[in-house]
């Protein structure tokens, strides 16, 4: 993974309160019991690490991560 400059970092508090509170202000919109707590830390993750996510459910990360550049990949 080096070799192509992906790298690994670890999540930390910082995200999982960003996590935490797009979840609860996602849940008193209405927003459904079935998204997973991994959507919310993998955004939170996103916009502190990296600023940008690739993803296919790249509507609910633009809606939700409105700082994050959502990015869908082409699929052929």
């Amino acid at each position: 993974m080096e070799r192509i400059g992906v790298h690994f970092d670890s999540s930390d508090a910082v995200v999982a309160t960003l996590a935490g509170e797009i979840h609860d202000r996602y849940r008193r919109a209405g927003g459904k019991r079935t998204r997973l707590t991994a959507d919310f830390l993998i955004g939170a993750h996103a916009v502190v690490k990296a600023n940008r996510l690739a993803t296919k459910d790249d509507g609910f990360f633009r809606e939700q991560f409105r700082k994050l550049v959502v990015i869908r990949p082409v699929v052929r």
